[in-house]
């Protein structure tokens, strides 16, 4: 694993890259791995940075050189040259979380679903993604409906 000791500017400048990518795939209605997908240009499963650099460019995020390669650091955590799904999800999970739960709210005010549904619509839908079981979503929409009602 690689360590990493980043200073206080440069905390900043990844804070604000990371900032601006995540406007960018929700400004985009992106999902992470749609996001992914766009990234990974040559469809190798990992993103190598010259593919990030160029892709970000693309994207027109508003990052320069040093906040891309900064962020691509970032993002391969075990420093082994490229950019894994998981890596990217493990770096914006406050992102997928919210994009899960809105989407739930949205599916869940708009009509009465059951549980089964909802698990195969947005847990199943990508194959390469790892598998929650039904009981674990059902505690998971249950700990979230508790939130909601008491807060």
């Amino acid at each position: 694993m690689q360590t990493q000791d980043v200073d206080p500017i440069d905390a900043m400048k990844l804070r604000s890259a990371k900032d601006k990518i995540e406007r960018k795939i929700i400004q985009n209605n992106m999902t992470l791995s749609v996001f992914f997908k766009v990234l990974d240009s040559d469809e190798s499963n990992s993103i190598e940075i010259d593919e990030f650099k160029k892709k970000i460019h693309g994207l027109a995020c508003g990052l320069d050189d040093d906040e891309i390669v900064m962020m691509w650091r970032k993002l391969d955590k075990n420093g082994d040259g490229a950019i894994t799904f998981d890596e990217l999800i493990n770096e914006f999970s406050r992102l997928s979380t919210e994009q899960l739960v809105k989407r739930l709210s949205f599916t869940f005010e708009q009509s009465k679903i059951d549980l089964l549904y909802v698990f195969n619509r947005w847990a199943l839908r990508d194959p390469s993604h790892k598998v929650m079981h039904i009981p674990e979503f059902e505690k998971a929409l249950k700990s979230l409906i508790n939130v909601k009602l008491i807060d």
